[in-house]
C-alpha cells in the first residue's frame, strides 16, 4: 500500500486505453507466454555464469560435467527466448506489417508446441536427445518461415523486399543457428546479426512508421535495404568462418552502413524527436543505437571482445525493444498495464546500467571491487525483470481468457 501511494505521489499515472476489440482471435499471448518461461530460465542461467565470472563459487556439483551450460544459455536465450517473442509479434502483426490475410491460427500454435518439445529436450544432457532437440526446434522454425513466406507472397508487392524477405530470413537464419556452437563467440555473434537483429529491423518498421510517424523501407528504398542485408549476411558469415580482425572489421563497417542508411531512409531520427520521450521511443533508441554502437565496436576492434560485443547486441538492443513492445501490445489488446509508463521508463532506464555492467571492462584495482556489491546487483536485475514478468504474465493471462471467450462463442 505504501509503495502504491508513493507512486500516485511522484509519478502521473493515466488509466489505461480501453481493451481492444478482437477482429480474430489473437496468438501471440501464446508465444509471449513461452517466451517468458525461456526468459526465466535462459536469465537465470546467464546470471549464474556471470556470477562464476565473478569469483563467486555457484556452480552445483550435482549437474556433472557433461552439462555445458555456456552452450545452453546461448542456445535457450538465442534461438528460444528471442525466436519466441519475435514470432508472436510477427504473426500476430504480420497483416500490418505485410498487407497480408493472417496466418491460420493452428498451425502457428503448433509450430509453438514444437518449439516448446524442443526446448524441453535440450534439458536432458544425452547427445543424441540433444540432436532430436536440435531437429524438433529447427522444424519449427522452418515451419514459422512457410508460414511468413506465405503471408508475404500474399501481401502487398513494395513490402515484399524490405519488410517480408529480412523477417522470414531472419528466422531461417535461427533455424541454421539451431546446430551450430553457440557458446564460441563468433558464432553467438553470427546468430544475433542474421537472426534476431534483421528480424528486429523489418518488424521496427511498423512501429517507426505507426507510433512515431517515419517511414516503411519499401518500394525502391526496400530494394536497396535487402541489397544491404545480403551484403551484411555474407560478410558476416565469411567473419565467423575465417575468424580474422580484419574480416570482423569488414563485416562490422557494412553493418554500420547499413544502419546508417536504415536510420537516414525510416527518418528514425527526427521520428524520435518530434514523438518525445516514452517507453516506446526509449526502447527504439537503445534498440537500434546498440547495433551502431556494436558495429563500431567490430569495425574499431575486429575480433577482439566478441563476447561483450555480443552481450551489448542482446542486452542493448533484443531486451529493451521486447520490454517496450510486449508491455505496450500487451497493454492495448487487455485495457491495462504491464507496468504504468513512467515505471517501464524506470525499468529502461535502470536496464541500461545492467548492460554496462555486463559490457564495460572490469573495473581498476583502484576502483570500488565489484565483489561487495554483487547481491545488490543480483538484486536488482532480479527486481527489473520480476515485476515486468509479474505485469506481462497476468496481462497475458486476460488476453487468453478474452481470446477462449471469443473462440466459446464463434
Amino acid at each position: 500500500m505504501t509503495l502504491y501511494l508513493l507512486i500516485k505521489r511522484f509519478f502521473r499515472v493515466l488509466p489505461p486505453p480501453a481493451a481492444m476489440v478482437f477482429t480474430r482471435e489473437p496468438l501471440m499471448q501464446r508465444f509471449w507466454g513461452s517466451g517468458v518461461l525461456f526468459m526465466v530460465t535462459g536469465f537465470g542461467l546467464g546470471l549464474w555464469l556471470w556470477l562464476q565470472q565473478q569469483g563467486w563459487p555457484v556452480a552445483p556439483s550435482w549437474l556433472g560435467d557433461s552439462w555445458q551450460p555456456r552452450s545452453v544459455h546461448a542456445g535457450w536465450q538465442v534461438i528460444y527466448f528471442s525466436s519466441a517473442f519475435l514470432l508472436g509479434f510477427a504473426l500476430q502483426a504480420g497483416p500490418h506489417l505485410l498487407g497480408s490475410p493472417p496466418p491460420p491460427l493452428l498451425p502457428a500454435l503448433r509450430l509453438l508446441g514444437l518449439l516448446l518439445l524442443g526446448w524441453l529436450l535440450s534439458w536432458i544432457p544425452d547427445a543424441t536427445v540433444g540432436i532430436v532437440s536440435q531437429l524438433v526446434t529447427a522444424a519449427s522454425l522452418l515451419w514459422a518461415v512457410g508460414l511468413l513466406v506465405i503471408m508475404v507472397r500474399s501481401g502487398l508487392p513494395a513490402h515484399m523486399a524490405g519488410i517480408g524477405l529480412p523477417l522470414a530470413a531472419g528466422i531461417a537464419w535461427l533455424a541454421v543457428a539451431v546446430w551450430l556452437p553457440l557458446e564460441q563467440p563468433r558464432w553467438g555473434m553470427w546468430a544475433l546479426w542474421l537472426g534476431p537483429m534483421t528480424v528486429i529491423l523489418a518488424a521496427a518498421q511498423q512501429l517507426i512508421a505507426n507510433v512515431l510517424g517515419g517511414q516503411r523501407l519499401v518500394g525502391r528504398a526496400g530494394v536497396g535495404f535487402a541489397l544491404l542485408l545480403t551484403l551484411c549476411w555474407g560478410l558476416t558469415t565469411l567473419a565467423a568462418v575465417a575468424d580474422h580482425d580484419h574480416s570482423w572489421r569488414l563485416a562490422g563497417l557494412i553493418w554500420l552502413i547499413t544502419l546508417l542508411w536504415y536510420w537516414v531512409k525510416t527518418n528514425l531520427w527526427q521520428a524520435l524527436r518530434q514523438t518525445g520521450w516514452q517507453s516506446i521511443t526509449l526502447a527504439l533508441a537503445c534498440g537500434l543505437t546498440a547495433p551502431l554502437l556494436t558495429a563500431l565496436w567490430l569495425l574499431l576492434a575486429g575480433g577482439v571482445d566478441l563476447d561483450r560485443m555480443i552481450h551489448l547486441l542482446a542486452l542493448g538492443a533484443v531486451v529493451p525493444l521486447i520490454l517496450a513492445v510486449a508491455a505496450r501490445v500487451t497493454t492495448f489488446f487487455s485495457g491495462g498495464y504491464v507496468l504504468p509508463e513512467p515505471w517501464l521508463m524506470v525499468v529502461l532506464g535502470l536496464w541500461l546500467g545492467v548492460v554496462l555492467l555486463r559490457v564495460l571492462p572490469p573495473l581498476p584495482a583502484a576502483a570500488i571491487h565489484l565483489d561487495g556489491w554483487l547481491p545488490a546487483v543480483v538484486v536488482v536485475i532480479v527486481l527489473l525483470l520480476g515485476v515486468w514478468i509479474n505485469g506481462l504474465v497476468r496481462r497475458l493471462w486476460v488476453i487468453h481468457t478474452r481470446a477462449r471467450a471469443m473462440r466459446g462463442q464463434s
